[in-house]
């Protein structure tokens, strides 16, 4: 059995995935971010531009090379939340028609922009830098909102809303509760460590990863966003305005603490 967790990338698809393996006593690829797609054997069929669509992928191969580290490890279910499959919904579906379960995940893209700019670039900061990764979510938000219409069976969860209740993925999976399972660990990664902005668990950093940004950098991704109402409407989400901003860091001044020394460290490392 598989069980898929289809998500935008930093938008929780390891904790999710983390606490999907815990609940089902399931295999969970190796690495700090436990994706399918990284595992050696597969690994040059995946991330070589894996995010072109209608790039072809042997998942018979795949399938195959799965199945047998799940065996290995004395497992009968496999947790894969790679990112890019969030693409390709329909070639898994077909491929694992005989024993999946799935899951469609996505965040606040606030959230998710901020974090893929403090994860993946150095500075400086400017408008070229933000848009870009506003194009990104918005492309990868129309592939999970074409996901969400063409498979209405693929139980739709924010991030925001699994962090206030996880148990929404237990019942996405018909799973039963387990409460004698550890903590998840969350993602590690060496920007984090550097950072010293590790959290272990399950928590909604969301306000952490937006105060990363300062004003005129949240508000040029809502002047990007402003054309897609409609995407952000079907998920929920809305353009977060100055009060809104400030109101956002005032409500967990922790996290927003934390967010702001993230960013200075991250002008050091230029």
């Amino acid at each position: 059995m598989f069980y898929f967790v289809f998500g935008i990338n930093n938008s929780g698809t390891t904790v999710v995935s983390q606490y999907l393996a815990a609940q089902s006593d399931a295999y969970l690829p190796p690495g700090r971010t436990h994706e399918g797609q990284k595992i050696p054997s597969v690994r040059s069929i995946f991330r070589t531009q894996p995010w072109r669509e209608h790039k072809a992928i042997d998942w018979p191969f795949v399938r195959q090379e799965w199945e047998a580290l799940m065996h290995a490890g004395g497992k009968h279910i496999f947790v894969e939340g790679s990112p890019p499959n969030l693409i390709r919904v329909g070639e898994v579906r077909d491929v694992f028609s005989d024993g999946h379960k799935g899951m469609l995940l996505i965040s606040d893209p606030y959230m998710q922009i901020a974090s893929c700019l403090k994860n993946y670039t150095r500075p400086p900061m400017d408008d070229a830098l933000i848009e870009s990764f506003c194009k990104r979510w918005i492309r990868k938000a129309n592939f999970q909102r074409r996901n969400d219409l063409e498979f209405p069976d693929l139980p739709l969860i924010t991030y925001e809303a699994f962090c206030a209740d996880p148990t929404l993925v237990n019942h996405a999976f018909e799973l039963p509760i387990r409460t004698d399972v550890p903590a998840v660990a969350g993602k590690v990664s060496w920007r984090a460590r550097a950072m010293q902005s590790i959290v272990p668990g399950i928590k909604d950093l969301s306000t952490r990863n937006v105060a990363f940004l300062a004003w005129p950098e949240i508000e040029r991704i809502s002047q990007v966003l402003s054309a897609q109402s409609d995407l952000l409407d079907y998920f929920g989400y809305a353009l977060l305005d100055k009060a809104g901003f400030d109101a956002r860091l005032a409500k967990d001044p922790d996290q927003a603490d934390q967010g702001r020394r993230a960013r200075q460290k991250w002008e050091r490392s230029r």
